[in-house]
C-alpha cells in the first residue's frame, strides 16, 4: 500500500523534548512532499501556535484542536466551535469549583484567571502564558476548551457535561470539545475533501487524543516515547521522536528509502 497523506501529531512527535524539529524528520518529511505525499499537522494546538512548525516544514494543511478547525491547502474544511451557551455553563462550573478554564481560539488564549496549574502546563510545552480573560468566550470564537485539574478532579465534569469530551494531555490539564469530534473525525473529513480513503493514509502520534487517529487511519504509528495505552491500539511502533522517530517510521512504511 502506498500511502497517499500522512497526519503528523506535534508534541512528543514532530517535536523533541527540547520543542524542536530534528533534521531528520524535516528531511524526512521534505522528500515526502518532493514525492507528491500530502503531510498534514494533526494536533490538539491552535493554529497560531504551530503557525512556526507549519512554516519551517512547508505544510499547509492541518487538522487543529483534535479537530474542530481543519484545514486543507488554505481551504476551511471544519469549522466547529462549542457554543457560547455550553461555554457559559462551563465557566460558572469551574468557577464554582475554583478551577482555571482555558478558551482557544484561532488567533488567541484566554484563561479565566492565572494560576500554578495553568502555568506549569502551558510551561511545559513551550506555549507562552495566555492573557486572562474571563469573558473571551463572549466576542470570540472558542473551539476548544481547557479545563486546567488534577485527575481525581475530572470525573465530576465528565457527569454535567456528558455532551462534552474531556482529554487529558497533561497531569495538570485537559482538553474540552463538542462530543464527536476528535482527529479522527477532522482525519475523516479531509480525506473525505482529498478523495482519499482511510487505507490511504498513515499518521504519527504519542498522546492519548492520538487514540482515535492511528486506529482509524490505515498505518497508525506510534511513536517510541508514546504512553503505553496508544502503543497498544497502534498498528507499527517506531523510535522515539529525539531517536529519529520520524524518519525510521517512514522507511518502515516504505515511504521514503533508507
Amino acid at each position: 500500500m502506498m500511502y497517499k497523506v500522512v497526519f503528523f501529531d506535534i508534541d512528543g512527535t514532530l517535536l523533541n523534548s527540547e520543542g524542536s524539529i530534528p533534521q531528520s524528520a524535516k528531511e524526512s518529511i521534505a522528500r515526502l512532499q518532493q514525492q507528491g505525499v500530502e503531510t498534514v499537522i494533526a494536533t490538539g494546538r491552535t493554529p497560531y501556535a504551530f503557525k512556526w512548525i507549519r512554516e519551517e516544514l512547508n505544510i499547509h494543511s492541518y487538522v487543529s484542536m483534535n479537530g474542530s478547525y481543519v484545514v486543507r491547502n488554505g481551504d476551511i474544511i471544519i469549522d466547529d466551535p462549542v457554543s457560547a451557551e455550553m461555554l457559559d455553563k462551563i465557566s460558572r462550573s469551574t468557577g464554582a469549583r475554583g478551577h482555571a478554564l482555558g478558551m482557544v481560539g484561532t488567533d488567541n488564549t484566554a484563561v479565566s484567571l492565572a494560576n500554578e496549574r495553568v502555568t506549569d502546563s502551558f510551561t511545559e510545552f513551550g506555549i507562552e502564558i495566555p492573557l486572562v480573560m474571563p469573558e473571551y468566550y463572549h466576542e470570540h470564537a472558542v473551539y476548544q476548551g481547557l479545563l486546567f485539574c488534577e485527575e481525581g478532579e475530572m470525573s465530576d465534569y465528565v457527569e454535567e457535561f456528558p455532551q462534552l469530551r474531556f482529554i487529558r494531555w497533561h497531569p495538570l490539564a485537559v482538553d474540552i470539545q463538542n462530543e464527536g469530534c476528535s482527529k479522527a473525525s477532522g482525519i475523516a473529513a479531509y480525506l473525505q475533501v482529498a478523495g482519499l480513503q482511510p487505507e490511504q493514509a498513515a499518521a504519527f502520534g504519542d498522546g492519548l487524543n492520538d487514540l482515535e487517529m492511528l486506529q482509524f487511519v490505515g498505518a497508525g504509528v506510534a511513536m517510541g516515547n508514546a504512553k503505553d495505552e496508544v502503543k497498544q491500539v497502534a498498528h507499527r511502533l517506531t523510535a522515539a521522536a529525539h531517536e529519529d522517530g520520524i524518519r525510521k517510521g517512514l522507511i518502515d512504511l516504505q515511504l521514503i528509502e533508507a
